[in-house]
């Protein structure tokens, strides 16, 4: 019936002269699932199964998650898991069109599609969906998800990494006061840096759209002072009853994109549970590039 009715429009079209847009039907849809390798994921993403999801997995994470998507095609849609645990995303379609796009809803539903973009010219295009930390004010937390990508006339390609990560030992981290270097298997590239003596910092400059500390946490370790971009100061406690390596600890959120400065200091601080007042530097994750 659905094909009858095309064909008819497209009869009457040609009759009175009008232009018909091509629709992208389903089988013009090539379908990704979440877990494809040329999807790139930057942050902590968590995978769930159920039957219910398309091929049987989705994604979902929280702060500094970021997934990027490259494809061939004239359209793309984002599938995903909504529900009252889900706040909303942004959605960035060659680096220029953002979309908000919210993944509430009252009760979780599995195989959504928020996001639909059709029309695009022919060819390669970039998509990328980011935790923005907003939500619905009825929802319980802010996660996003991914269940799947639709290509319409095309397919998925390789996309590039959206962050970069950079060791603490990286020339263009500018480092002042006492500082003591580490090593563990355990670290971020095997080394670690921090210092103990209050007022100690690290200067980086980057050009991009976002940042993260990654650090240790543990019964010895007090508060980091962050400061991005002259403003005001963030205090991050470091204190947790156990060593626990590789944590991001603090992340910028979305930037404008251009060029950021960002210090990392020793406070001195710390909660009255922790035996000292360490602030160390694993490692940053960079939506962009470090700059000298």
């Amino acid at each position: 019936m659905r094909a009858y009715v095309r064909f008819t429009v497209a009869i009457l079209a040609c009759v009175i002269g009008l232009a018909v847009p091509a629709v992208a039907s389903a089988a013009d849809l090539q379908r990704a699932e979440q877990n494809d390798p040329r999807i790139a994921y930057s942050g902590v993403w968590t995978t769930s199964t159920s039957t219910g999801y398309s091929g049987g997995t989705m994604s979902w994470g929280a702060t500094g998650c970021v997934a990027a998507v490259a494809f061939s095609g004239t359209g793309v849609d984002l599938v995903v898991f909504t529900g009252p645990a889900y706040g909303t995303a942004r959605v960035v379609l060659d680096s220029t069109d953002t979309t908000l796009v919210s993944l509430y809803a009252p009760t979780y539903r599995m195989k959504q599609v928020v996001y639909s973009k059709r029309g695009l010219s022919a060819g390669a295009h970039t998509l990328r969906m980011e935790h923005t930390g907003m939500s619905d004010p009825a929802s319980m937390r802010t996660n996003i998800s991914l269940d799947a990508v639709d290509v319409a006339e095309g397919e998925l390609t390789s996309a590039t990494p959206y962050v970069t990560r950079y060791e603490q030992n990286d020339s263009r981290l500018q480092y002042s006061g006492p500082w003591t270097l580490t090593s563990s298997p355990r670290y971020s590239g095997g080394s670690f840096r921090y210092a103990t003596a209050a007022g100690s910092y690290c200067d980086v400059t980057f050009s991009g759209t976002d940042i993260a500390l990654i650090t240790s946490k543990g019964v010895n370790y007090g508060k980091v002072r962050i400061t991005l971009d002259e403003g005001t100061p963030v205090l991050v406690d470091l204190y947790w009853p156990i060593w626990v390596p590789q944590q991001r600890v603090w992340a910028s959120g979305s930037l404008a994109d251009d060029t950021h400065t960002l210090r990392i200091e020793c406070s001195g601080e710390s909660t009255g549970a922790a035996t000292a007042a360490f602030v160390g530097i694993d490692a940053l994750d960079v939506g962009g590039v470090l700059m000298p």
